[in-house]
């Protein structure tokens, strides 16, 4: 990769949208205070390791003196294993962690087995990285068979976070195993748990803008408001009788009002709509 390779209006138009997003979601944790658990702790480790892997790659080539120190050296695994190892299996793993319980109907067997397996694995991919990125920075060619004895203790580190890495990853399996042979039933839920997770996102979204009504029908599935009280509160409790009016003042229903106005789509006049109180 060098610096004729460089394409800084295509690499403007992938870094822009993570940017938007990460940024969104460190916000929303930042007042919503939620559970802290593998799957969110993976989820935010997955993101750092998306900035540094992305940070340093592509912006690296404009500067002649970087782009020529590391070109075709370690430093090029090193980005490939923060934007694979910690970024794309560290989001891996939190999507699992948060859907292989609903998918089953049991509990994590041991969250002190998935906590290991996240320290593990950030520890160990972390020390990997650095070793990877500091032998690149010395200039160590990589598909090298042989090397001097100067980047020999890098490698060493590397070695060892490979191994940490890997062993968390036993435990992930064996938790997973022991998840599905001995894992605690859960409750049933008549709605998933990301649309109740989703719900209250943006009811707490509305809290922090100030423009919250709680006398305001959102959703005919009842929902936890705000982030703080979704790991104690389950969707149980009877919904609302929504009304045509509020259907009509809500985002999706201008939304459908404006698809029917531009296709010429007379809408039928109803009476209020009655939500099954039967959870």
């Amino acid at each position: 990769m060098g610096t004729r390779h460089f394409r800084p209006g295509r690499d403007g138009t992938i870094a822009i949208p993570f940017v938007i997003t990460w940024t969104l979601c460190l916000i929303t944790l930042k007042y919503s205070r939620p559970k802290w658990d593998a799957s969110l702790l993976f989820l935010v480790t997955a993101i750092a390791g998306n900035i540094v892997g992305g940070a340093t790659a592509e912006p690296t080539q404009p500067v002649p003196a970087v782009d020529f120190t590391v070109h075709n050296t370690m430093w090029i695994p090193g980005h490939i294993h923060f934007m694979m190892a910690t970024f794309t299996l560290g989001a891996f793993f939190a999507i699992l962690y948060y859907v292989f319980p609903d998918l089953i109907g049991k509990k994590i067997y041991s969250q002190g087995l998935a906590n290991f397996h996240f320290i593990g694995w950030t520890v160990g991919m972390g020390a990997l990285e650095a070793a990877f990125k500091i032998q690149g920075m010395m200039g160590l060619v990589r598909r090298e068979i042989a090397w001097p004895q100067l980047y020999e203790p890098w490698f060493q580190m590397a070695m060892i976070g490979a191994w940490l890495a890997a062993i968390s990853v036993v435990s992930f399996a064996v938790n997973l195993l022991m998840t599905w042979r001995f894992g605690e039933p859960m409750p049933p839920r008549l709605v998933p748990r990301w649309v109740t997770a989703g719900l209250a996102l943006e009811a707490q979204a509305r809290i922090n803008e100030g423009t919250f009504d709680p006398d305001h029908v959102y959703s005919r599935i009842a929902y936890p408001v705000g982030l703080q009280a979704l790991s104690t509160t389950e969707a149980d409790s009877p919904a609302k009788s929504l009304s045509v009016e509020k259907i009509h003042q809500s985002f999706f229903g201008k939304m459908i009002q404006g698809f029917t106005s531009a296709f010429g789509i007379e809408r039928p006049k109803g009476q209020a709509i009655e939500t099954n109180s039967e959870q």
